[in-house]
């Protein structure tokens, strides 16, 4: 049904990672129910990159990762929803 143990660990390690920029976004955004009270904010401070950008051939690897997963999950879930939609429309 669903792939390898690690891919499968691959893809919870990537959802979390989401969740994590999703919630940092929205901290950094304002749009959090901690807005404005930053003591960054309310100093006017600028707001620097806090990390450190790897290199050309690990974005290429990450690229390329990518490129050979990404395929797949669509498939995955592509399947899942016409399995979903089968199943519902079952008596």
């Amino acid at each position: 049904m669903g792939g390898t143990p690690e891919e499968i660990q691959n893809i919870r390690e990537l959802a979390e990672i989401d969740a994590k920029s999703d919630e940092s976004d929205d901290y950094m955004s304002g749009s959090g129910d901690e807005a404005g009270d930053h003591p960054s904010r309310s100093k006017g401070k600028k707001e620097e990159v806090f990390y450190t950008e790897g290199s050309l051939e690990l974005k290429q690897a990450r690229l390329e990762i990518a490129k050979y997963s990404l395929p797949k999950a669509q498939s995955r879930l592509n399947n899942a929803r016409l399995r979903r939609e089968k199943s519902i429309q079952e008596p």
